[in-house]
């Protein structure tokens, strides 16, 4: 139990500026029935900043927090988040990944906005179970050309009124849509789209009872239920 309230990193120079509520590094950490409520930070990491670290999170609430980049920051890391709700946090990545493994089961995002719940640099390793994304104004996952590891994968989600920010327009020239980025090693089972969309998603692999080639996403290959395989083009949901 407990919580991390209204604490902030703000220095510089010789003070840390990393962290807001949490610094982590070279150690295991566990949070169970906590609540992070508006905390900040200059730099990343205004809930949690892990480094070489081993971090489980279980029944918790992260709320409000407020940072020009990353609310949890996560370096050559693992990260177990279970039974969680992450909601009116505002910043630029959610989570920002590097050379780390993330695992997400049964938990909420919601009234999130932010460039990207999960962002994804270098040889990462997502897994999102059992966990829904509603009313979000964010891109939920960006993944660059080596962001993710094979093995990752979103099983029995669901993706509800989820918008992006016309911030993507600027960058690309149009709408980037709910899933942005190079997901050859991303698996999608199961999951439930309602209004979100996968424009400029590429190489994307989905598994799910009810798609059909007019439900399709740019450049993703489907799987169908039967085994057989199409690549289709997108459409908006």
């Amino acid at each position: 139990g407990g919580s991390f309230d209204n604490n902030s990193a703000d220095g510089y120079g010789g003070s840390m500026h990393m962290g807001g509520a949490v610094y982590i590094k070279d150690s295991t950490a566990k949070f169970n029935n906590v609540v992070f409520k508006s905390n900040r930070c200059k730099l990343d990491g205004a809930a949690i900043y892990a480094y070489e670290a081993e971090v489980s999170i279980e029944n918790c609430t992260f709320d409000g927090h407020e940072t020009d980049r990353d609310i949890f920051n996560v370096e050559y890391s693992s990260f177990d988040v279970s039974g969680s709700t992450f909601i009116n946090n505002k910043g630029y990545d959610l989570f920002d990944l590097n050379y780390s493994s993330l695992i997400i089961n049964s938990s909420e995002f919601k009234s999130n906005d932010l460039y990207n719940i999960i962002n994804t640099s270098y040889n990462n390793t997502v897994g999102v179970a059992n966990s829904n994304f509603t009313g979000n104004d964010a891109c939920m996952i960006d993944a660059a050309s080596y962001g993710l590891n094979e093995g990752s994968y979103y099983r029995d989600c669901a993706f509800i009124e989820n918008t992006h920010k016309d911030r993507y327009s600027e960058l690309y020239g149009d709408p980037c849509g709910s899933f942005v980025g190079n997901f050859a090693n991303m698996v999608f089972y199961d999951c439930e789209f309602g209004n979100s969309n996968f424009k400029r998603a590429n190489n994307l692999s989905i598994r799910y009872t009810d798609l059909s080639a007019d439900e399709a996403v740019l450049g993703a290959t489907v799987i169908f239920e039967d085994g057989t395989e199409e690549t289709i083009g997108y459409k908006f949901f």
